[in-house]
């Protein structure tokens, strides 16, 4: 998946040097006016785009671009509560706008991107609980809240007035949330040389090779509803991990 010319392409016809500094140096303007279709929530893909070029080149600039961007749209265009405030029509979307009433608002799409921002850079910072916090708040308050009994997604989350009809009809809000409900469990552990990392308090269980032992941990809790969790872990032999 994916070749050496592939990133080549990119760094080649995609990189944009203007927007990458401005991302550094934490100018929300660049969301807010952000060129091309329209600016809204899909500028979160440039973040999950430059992340990933960081991870196959080591460079710094990309980086430094994607925890720019993060702190800059978390600060300015995020609801409380987790929705995205900055949408696809209705512009433009200042700094700090959080429009409720006007227009089109708490996009699905946005939360996707922006968990999938959160889970890579949890990737990178394991101890950073603040990634795992934005993922936890983007699976209660919009993941699972915009569908319906039949499991129908909304397009928009709008924290005020009625909601929205869920649809059925292959919208990117309905297939990006099919996709981030079945990556639910990447979510809840991640796998380190030393050890596990729990990142989310959920009902479920995971097996993995710590070494030579196959070792198994099982989380017993009701969380949200309830604060108490159990973690029974197994293995055949004894093994010392972190």
């Amino acid at each position: 998946v994916g070749t050496s010319n592939d990133l080549i392409v990119s760094e080649r016809y995609f990189d944009q040097e203007y927007w990458l500094n401005e991302l550094k140096n934490r100018e929300p303007l660049c969301f807010t006016f952000y060129p091309g279709e329209r600016p809204h929530c899909y500028d979160l893909l440039g973040l999950e785009a430059y992340l990933d070029q960081y991870r196959a080149t080591g460079s710094q600039k990309y980086l430094d671009a994607v925890l720019g961007g993060w702190a800059m749209y978390r600060e300015n265009f995020k609801h409380v509560g987790g929705t995205t405030a900055i949408c696809e029509s209705r512009g433009p979307y200042p700094p700090k706008s959080c429009k409720l009433t006007s227009g089109c608002t708490g996009e699905t799409c946005g939360s996707v991107f922006w968990t999938n921002i959160n889970s890579r850079l949890m990737q990178l910072y394991p101890a950073e609980e603040k990634y795992a916090a934005e993922i936890e708040e983007a699976i209660y308050n919009v993941a699972l809240a915009c569908q319906d009994t039949n499991g129908y997604i909304r397009y928009h989350n709008p924290l005020h007035g009625t909601k929205d009809a869920p649809q059925c009809h292959g919208t990117c809000c309905e297939c990006a949330v099919v996709g981030m409900l079945s990556k639910l469990p990447e979510y809840i552990y991640s796998t380190a040389e030393d050890g596990l990392w729990v990142n989310l308090f959920a009902a479920s269980a995971i097996t993995w090779n710590q070494g030579s032992n196959r070792v198994t941990m099982t989380q017993a809790t009701s969380f949200p509803y309830a604060p108490s969790v159990r973690m029974t872990v197994s293995c055949a032999t004894p093994a010392t991990m972190n």
